[in-house]
């Protein structure tokens, strides 16, 4: 499909922390997420894939019950490179679902796969930003990310090598 309009149009924290972590808006953090964030943004590199509407924030968005088939709901969608929902639901693994790094075995055939995850932990970071700046403080998450961030370091590190 054709990118829809309306995704330009959008203003919400998540659409805005999407854009600040592609590059599109510039990087402004509040002082809190200024040494998380900063790890990541060192380690971005330019990403050449195409991009396609993806579900943004799959991971606790699918409903499961035996013998049907899961059902996707609160359909949350972006433009951007397929893979990048993929390093979403495994930023939020690291971060929210106690998974280890075992869980990057999951990825090994999508392209650029170091990278959209950069960008899909970056992109969570930046809504904490987002939604602070709309007065939801949500700086009490920041202890959760760390490891994850520690491990993306490690990953990207060793990808360059």
């Amino acid at each position: 499909v054709a990118r829809p309009a309306f995704l330009d149009t959008r203003t919400d924290a998540w659409s805005r922390a999407d854009r600040i972590a592609w590059g599109e808006v510039p990087l402004v953090v509040l002082p809190p997420l200024e040494p998380l964030v900063g790890r990541l943004a060192r380690l971005l590199e330019p990403v050449e894939l195409p991009s396609q509407v993806v579900h943004g924030d799959f991971t606790a968005n699918v409903l499961f019950a035996d013998g049907m088939a899961p059902g996707v709901i609160d359909f949350s969608p972006y433009w951007r490179p397929a893979g990048f929902a993929v390093g979403v639901i495994v930023a939020d693994a690291l971060t929210w679902g106690d998974a280890d790094s075992s869980i990057l075995g999951l990825a090994d055939h999508v392209q650029e796969f170091p990278q959209l995850l950069v960008r899909a932990e970056l992109r969570r970071l930046l809504e904490l930003d987002q939604h602070t700046r709309d007065g939801r403080p949500s700086f009490d998450q920041l202890a959760a990310h760390e490891p994850t961030v520690a491990l993306i370091e490690s990953l990207v590190t060793d990808a360059q090598s």
